[in-house]
């Protein structure tokens, strides 16, 4: 006789076991929470970028995730919803007038402000992805403040 319940359960088992129901290493409840001080004023946006591999960081077109959110003077907060578990960096900075570019002199420092996770800062240059660097398992709050 055909057994309903028995063809049922079989059934929850493969999906289990396929992760479906209930995916291992991809929480979709991580988060990322900035907490970013020091903006210099409320022109322009904020300019988030989230790398999650060495390999192109600090490349826009590279990014795994990006966020734009208007500036204002002092501090603000971000939220990035949905990151899987894994390593990642975040790079931000205050794209005053609004051309969508770190502004640089003529010597290649910037004239707008910008900041990274860990607050990490480069020797001659910009920091590197070991120095941004986290590990990401459930919610994570940075305090970035922009240099």
């Amino acid at each position: 006789m055909f057994n309903l319940k028995r063809r049922n359960m079989s059934f929850l088992h493969i999906l289990i076991s396929l992760g479906i129901l209930f995916p291992l290493g991809n929480n979709t409840n991580n988060q990322i929470h900035l907490k970013i001080s020091n903006i210099p004023s409320g022109k322009g946006n904020i300019l988030i970028a989230v790398y999650d591999k060495e390999d192109g960081f600090r490349e826009k077109d590279q990014t795994f995730k990006n966020l734009t959110i208007p500036a204002q003077s002092g501090n603000i907060e971000a939220t990035i919803p949905q990151v899987p578990e894994g390593t990642y960096a975040v790079a931000i900075f205050h794209d005053a007038n609004g051309n969508g570019k770190l502004d640089k002199n003529i010597l290649g420092i910037p004239t707008e402000a910008y900041g990274f996770s860990n607050n990490a800062k480069g020797s001659f240059g910009p920091p590197s992805y070991k120095q941004c660097s986290f590990a990401l398992s459930g919610k994570k709050t940075l305090e970035i403040k922009l240099n």
